[in-house]
């Protein structure tokens, strides 16, 4: 036994089952003394699922000759996954067998925890909304069913076997079967269009992502999500942008027609008129207005008509132009005015206008010359 002193694995020596001798590295695994162990039965330091089959195994009464996986406890109840092996040696004596035991608690840990990722990913997989596969080569080896679902497979119709491109529809067909190396470079969705097993196509954007081979061969996953709603939506929405656009062009131009006939109106009526804003400064006046005042286009705006007539040129000051009241909807009143050097007189009419949220934005008023009229009325009296 010394000789096996050396060795990372359990040795032990045992007659019937009962331990007649152990290595260093037995003593560490079954956590006791040597003298503690020798003379107890091995199977007391197997699990209660395994004792069975260990006492058969220890006394010989089966033969294994591959590796057993058993669960050892030791002294302070703590368990090491092993794998056992009994060999007999009948040459040391009756009942005797050479026992190993191969401590693999950390590689079970490891599988265990590669399990629990593996399940957890297929659930994943399983669960996903989008469209899975897994492929070796150029086949596919499995689809998710939410692929199912999104492809309209069936029994009689599984992507499951095809070759990767005839997921997909028209040229994006020839593009996989011919470029799938450079599919695999990219590292962004591609919009690609797929083909449905009723012969539908859909638009979706797909990934081609490696998996880590340990064969050495081609292994890759394809993610697939279906954006035939959304491009649906998109070109809906362009195509309600593009009614808007032509509402809003033709309107645009409704409005242009309508403030050029509003200006050709106003340029046509041979009555003085203008418009103002709040604070009682021209924002403009048609060719009458300029024609009786003697006025350019632009010389008022921005003015009040106090400050481009002097106060002498009307017969009464207060009547200069009376300031329009935004109480009242409307005024009218009658003044005269020296143009010129010539008395005018005239009557004045004045309305106010709303603009944005019906709130005052300023008067429109109308000049009417009745000079001529004031002339015969003072003939009549005279007459």
């Amino acid at each position: 036994m010394a000789a096996f002193d050396i060795s990372r694995e359990m040795v032990a020596l045992c007659r019937n089952g009962v331990i007649e001798d152990i290595n260093s590295a037995g003593v560490r695994l079954l956590g006791s003394a040597k003298s503690e162990l020798l003379g107890k039965n091995l199977s007391d330091y197997l699990a209660a699922d395994y004792s069975d089959v260990g006492k058969q195994l220890l006394q010989l009464q089966a033969i294994e000759i591959a590796p057993f996986p058993v669960e050892l406890k030791n002294k302070a109840e703590q368990k090491h996954q092993v794998e056992l092996l009994v060999h007999p040696a009948r040459e040391i004596g009756e009942g005797c067998t050479l026992v190993t035991a191969k401590d693999v608690s950390k590689q079970a840990k490891l599988a265990r925890s590669a399990k629990r990722r593996e399940d957890r990913f297929r659930i994943l997989v399983e669960r996903s909304m989008h469209l899975i596969c897994q492929c070796r080569g150029e086949q596919i080896e499995y689809i998710n069913p939410a692929g199912v679902e999104m492809l309209k497979a069936d029994s009689n119709c599984s992507p499951v076997g095809w070759p990767v491109w005839e997921l997909f529809a028209g040229d994006y067909r020839d593009i996989a079967k011919v470029g799938l190396k450079d599919i695999l470079a990219e590292k962004s969705y591609l919009p690609m269009r797929m083909m449905r097993c009723d012969g539908s196509a859909i638009d979706t954007q797909v990934m081609f992502t490696k998996i880590p081979s340990g064969s050495g061969e081609l292994e890759y996953m394809i993610e697939a999500r279906d954006i035939s709603g959304h491009n649906r939506a998109v070109a809906s929405l362009r195509a309600l942008n593009e009614s808007l656009e032509r509402h809003v062009q033709e309107r645009t131009l409704e409005l242009a027609n309508a403030n050029s006939f509003l200006e050709t109106l106003l340029e046509a009526i041979p009555t003085p008129v203008w418009w103002k804003d709040v604070k009682d400064c021209f924002l403009g006046y048609n060719r009458a207005f300029q024609k009786f005042f003697g006025v350019d286009m632009g010389s008022w705006i921005g003015l009040r008509m106090d400050k481009v007539l002097p106060a002498n040129a009307f017969s009464e000051p207060s009547q200069n132009f009376v300031p329009f009241e935004q109480s009242q909807p409307e005024g009218e009143y009658e003044t005269a005015l020296e143009i010129d050097q010539e008395l005018r007189n005239v009557i004045v009419n004045e309305k106010g206008w709303t603009g944005h949220g019906n709130q005052f934005s300023g008067t429109i008023g109308v000049l009417l010359d009745i000079t001529q009229r004031k002339k015969m009325e003072e003939e009549f009296r005279r007459m």
